[in-house]
């Protein structure tokens, strides 16, 4: 990636799910030849050393509290125990509690288990201690390890579990689970009940896709990846993925430079129907991020009582003033020579407004990008025949799918699928670690995950640089590159004011240029 995106997240270019995950290693296991006691040793040597670099520089023989399940992320735990106690520099003193019983503890995780006694470590289980002990060994600790389950739990957390886990999230230092934090869902993300909110997650061979989503960005903390000593090109050709990431790698394919003798016209000409009485900034902010995003021209299409408010905002922006009836709008005339559209910032919910939308979704020949009010107004319509690219919330992503904002977020994977084929679309499903999809099923993940962007209008900022970006690129890259601009944008905000809010839409538009100058050098 380009040295100059400083601090951008590393989540590595592949989800995997825990099935995937679980046939990953036990392809390592039987075509590779490599035993799981390998690689088991192999995750918990990298954990331990990513442990380390947290704690250079701290505190002088540091007490380490390592939370350990039956399980093989139990195993895992166990190993980082061992390699931290190694390591005479470090000096450290490890306490090991095992959540259960030590009759529970089987195969690979057993074997460490059993190097730990033999080395004359103690290890506490289930039975010899209460939560109240495991809080006040917390007290005096300088690092937490949770090491209970990993990506294999599905369950809700049983009550016991909870309470400990709750425990372990009222330790103030640093917080690092083992593969995923316990208590989140590996696939999509969801809160089984409790969850640890670690500080850090070192996750093993490839990101979850559950981490990728808004609890799951919450509980994971920074994420670090640790390969497990084998390449795995073969292993993927079978296991598949959920998704990619959106690299800074690929940021740059799209974004290349362009050639000197280049015009306005094939930068690209857009068009965006956006903007009402009461909403006309939405309108401006859509125009003026494609104008930054680079297109070479761009004109809104708005109600006539808009028009006067919208030309005071930007003289760079062309206006055209809708007739009185705008349901009978001359389409064919205002999408003539345009490479691309735009559909809904603003734009009202009247019957107007939801004919024209209607007109524009089964007849705009060109790529048309829907968000907001025009997804409001085209919910439940046909699957498009013409390219279309949707960007909704989980609100408007509800209205789509016709169930709650509760059920997308249980699984937003499976909801941004289920709208890219019902609406023959690319589909972004925005939110932290946003999810752009297609109608094949084909999914990209977005690396930002960033507070700031709950600002009003960032949506309509958005829609404007994926509309500037569709003038030139397939709407599955534009989409994905115009979620990757807009983050990086915000991410550079945040990085030179120190802060996770006050950010405003026209602050993402202004960072723009900088934001493509990052990418494209």
């Amino acid at each position: 990636m380009p040295a100059n995106l400083v601090n951008l997240p590393d989540f590595g270019d592949l989800l995997l799910s825990r099935a995937q995950m679980r046939a990953y290693d036990q392809y390592a296991i039987d075509r590779l030849r490599i035993p799981g006691f390998v690689l088991m040793e192999n995750a918990g040597r990298g954990a331990a050393e990513a442990i380390k670099q947290l704690l250079n520089g701290g505190a002088k023989s540091p007490q380490i509290v390592i939370l350990c399940g039956t399980g093989n992320n139990g195993g895992d735990g166990f190993v980082v125990a061992r390699q931290l106690m190694a390591d005479r520099q470090l000096a450290a003193t490890v306490t090991i509690f095992v959540h259960g019983a030590e009759a529970d503890i089987r195969g690979d995780a057993k074997r460490n288990l059993e190097i730990l006694l033999a080395l004359g470590q103690r290890v506490w289980f289930g039975h010899e201690y209460s939560t109240a002990d495991f809080a006040a060994a917390l007290k005096n600790a300088t690092l937490a390890v949770d090491a209970l389950f990993g990506t294999g739990l599905s369950r809700t957390l049983g009550a016991d579990t909870q309470d400990i886990v709750a425990a372990f999230n009222c330790f103030q230092g640093y917080r690092v689970a083992l593969d995923l934090p316990s208590g989140l869902d590996a696939d999509t993300g969801e809160i089984l009940g409790n969850a640890v909110q670690a500080t850090h997650t070192i996750t093993f061979a490839h990101a979850k896709s559950g981490m990728l989503t808004p609890r799951g960005s919450e509980t994971c903390g920074r994420v670090k990846i640790v390969h497990t000593g084998h390449s795995d090109a073969i292993i993927l050709s079978e296991t598949k993925s959920v998704g990619s990431m959106v690299t800074a790698a690929m940021a740059k394919t799209w974004l290349a430079p362009r050639g000197a003798g280049t015009y306005k016209h094939r930068s690209g000409d857009v068009i965006i129907f956006a903007g009402s009485p009461e909403k006309a900034g939405a309108a401006n902010l859509a125009a003026l991020a494609a104008l930054r995003a680079g297109a070479g021209l761009a004109t809104i299409a708005t109600h006539s009582e808009v028009v006067a408010a919208a030309g005071q905002r930007a003289n760079e922006i062309m206006l055209h003033a809708l007739p009185a009836d705008a349901a009978s709008a001359d389409i064919a005339t205002l999408l003539q020579k345009r490479h691309a559209a735009a559909l809904g910032p603003g734009f009202g919910l009247t019957q107007e407004a939801k004919q024209l939308s209607e007109r524009l979704w089964l007849g705009c020949e060109i790529v048309l990008t829907v968000d907001a009010d025009g997804l409001t107004n085209i919910a439940g319509a046909a699957a498009a025949t013409l390219p279309r690219i949707l960007t909704p919330h989980s609100g408007e992503m509800a209205r789509l799918l016709g169930i709650t904002s509760a059920e997308v977020e249980s699984d937003r994977y499976a909801a941004v699928r289920l709208a890219a084929k019902r609406y023959n679309s690319v589909v972004v499903l925005k939110g932290a670690h946003s999810l752009i999809a297609t109608p094949k099923g084909e999914i990209r993940v977005s690396p930002w995950a960033n507070a700031a962007l709950a600002t009003a209008g960032s949506g309509d900022v958005l829609t404007g640089i994926i509309c500037a970006l569709s003038a030139g690129l397939m709407p599955f890259d534009a989409a994905s590159a115009g979620v990757f601009l807009h983050g990086l944008a915000a991410h550079l905000w945040c990085e030179e004011n120190r802060t996770d809010r006050g950010m405003v839409a026209s602050d993402i538009i202004a960072l723009l240029p900088v934001a493509l100058g990052k990418i494209v050098t």
